[in-house]
């Protein structure tokens, strides 16, 4: 038994799975650009309080506060973050901390720590993050940092 063919003024298949398939590769360019995630391997860092030089006047981030927001910035341009600071976006930023043990720290330390290393890497400053979501963990063998970030180009 044939079927017989479809009328001629219906739709074609062929484009409308074309069509869905641009439609989906630009919906995943504009998601890739605006999802970009990295990881700060090691065991995370809080900030450390400013210190002040009584010789000089001038308050200064401690040595191993500024090595580690360093590392922050270097794993972030690693992974391609440098082409995307401007001044005027908002951003949003998911932390997954992970300690080496179980020691009493503070949050909030360490995410200063992770917001001030990417200051001029991936934003123009801090202030432009408007939305975070930080959740810690243990992880004895592999202590790290993984960072998601969202770009709402849109001040």
């Amino acid at each position: 038994m044939s079927h017989p063919d479809p009328p001629k003024d219906s739709y074609d298949d062929d484009n409308l799975l074309d069509d869905s398939i641009m439609q989906a590769e630009k919906a995943f360019a504009a998601l890739s650009d605006s999802i970009f995630c990295f990881t700060v391997p090691g065991p995370p860092k809080a900030k450390e309080r400013p210190r002040f030089n009584m010789k000089t006047g001038r308050v200064f981030t401690p040595k191993t506060s500024r090595a580690y927001e360093q590392n922050v910035a270097a794993s972030a341009i690693e992974a391609g973050a440098h082409r995307r600071m401007d001044e005027t976006s908002s951003w949003g930023i998911s932390m997954n901390i992970f300690f080496p043990d179980l020691r009493r720290r503070d949050l909030d330390n360490v995410v200063k720590a992770i917001l001030d290393g990417l200051n001029r890497v991936v934003w123009w400053d801090d202030s432009q993050v408007v939305s975070m979501t930080t959740k810690k963990a243990l992880d004895r063998d592999n202590p790290r940092v993984e960072v998601s970030l969202t770009h709402d180009p849109k001040p």
